[in-house]
């Protein structure tokens, strides 16, 4: 049975602006759509795809390094007690500095580590993010699985 699993992630984000003790905080939401899978396969949306998770991050200055951390869930539910994994790989999420919203020509980096970005003469980063869910052979149909993940950005 072919089912399509959409992921709607609440961010919260945690910009700490102007030095330490000014924090802000923001709260968006990213969608990543994944494509038809069948239980027992994984199915995969790579960063680059119109279907990938986007978002930006805007400083309040030029010439700032930032260090952004994901939290990313190994699960998504349904709210109904069924579960599926989830995961994204070191090599599905990506980021570019400035205003543009297109992935090509963007960095790939490892998600599930911490990373520190310099926008020298820029002011925002887009960051991509794909993802891949491994339905188990026994997995529940549904099109309602979710989850969320925590986005921490610190300007050192």
């Amino acid at each position: 049975m072919k089912k399509t699993l959409k992921i709607i992630f609440p961010i919260f984000l945690l910009a700490l602006f102007f030095g330490n003790g000014n924090a802000q905080s923001y709260d968006s939401k990213l969608s990543l759509i994944m494509y038809d899978s069948f239980p027992g396969y994984p199915s995969t949306t790579p960063y680059a795809d119109s279907y990938a998770g986007r978002y930006r991050i805007e400083v309040p200055g030029t010439n700032m390094r930032i260090r952004i951390t994901h939290n990313i869930p190994s699960t998504l539910s349904d709210g109904a007690g069924h579960t599926i994994p989830f995961s994204i790989a070191n090599n599905n999420a990506a980021y570019k500095i400035g205003g543009s919203l297109n992935s090509n020509n963007a960095t790939t980096f490892n998600p599930n580590s911490t990373i520190v970005v310099d926008l020298q003469g820029n002011t925002r980063i887009t960051v991509w993010l794909g993802g891949t869910v491994s339905p188990p052979t026994n997995a529940f149909p549904s099109n309602n699985y979710s989850g969320t993940i925590t986005i921490t950005t610190v300007i050192l």
